[in-house]
């Protein structure tokens, strides 16, 4: 899918959705692609006090929580028959932290003398904002057997690492995957 091409194109809009949101010159000579996606994570606990207790007494004091996982904008494009392109940032990668309820974000309040009581902790197994370049990329092809590709993409290397997030079916990748064979799971060059 994508903006239409070929002889009838000059008669189509230079702008719109067809299969996804495209623009586009009168030529077809240059293709943009604004895309964007989010996912949403929701994380509940179950048993009697879960809630109750504080980190420190050896309890979770896990709340229910609803965040956003992932919030990626992306612009990919073609230009000149040859190039394509696609930039995306990852504004909400967001890795659960503080799982013992022990990381400290200050000793005490700003003029006080620190104390035993005084600390202020992070909330247990919160999310962390971050942002980040997920890919960003540009291929040139000379052929259709032929293309050479720079920039930070996908690591050419299993099926599981390839598919996208859009298409991938469990919120994370497979734990042999992202943790022994492709721990990035980013390549740059």
């Amino acid at each position: 899918a994508g903006a239409p091409t070929g002889p009838e194109a000059k008669d189509k809009p230079l702008a719109g959705y067809h299969g996804v949101f495209f623009l586009r010159d009168e030529a077809d000579h240059f293709q943009l692609y604004p895309r964007g996606r989010v996912h949403i994570d929701s994380h509940t606990f179950a048993g009697p006090g879960v809630y109750d207790l504080p980190a420190v007494d050896g309890g979770n004091a896990l709340m229910p929580r609803l965040f956003v996982r992932r919030l990626r904008l992306e612009l990919v494009g073609n230009f000149l028959e040859r190039f394509s392109f696609q930039f995306g940032a990852e504004l909400a990668n967001q890795p659960l932290s503080n799982a013992n309820g022990k990381t400290e974000t200050s000793a005490g309040k700003p003029g006080q003398d620190p104390s035993a009581s005084s600390a202020r902790f992070a909330a247990v197994q919160t999310a962390s904002s971050s942002a980040a370049v997920a890919d960003a990329w540009i291929n040139y092809r000379n052929c259709d057997c032929l293309n050479f590709q720079f920039g930070q993409y996908q690591a050419p290397f299993s099926m599981e690492n390839r598919t996208s997030n859009n298409n991938h079916p469990w919120i994370e990748r497979n734990l042999a995957i992202r943790s022994f064979v492709v721990p990035t799971s980013k390549e740059t060059g």
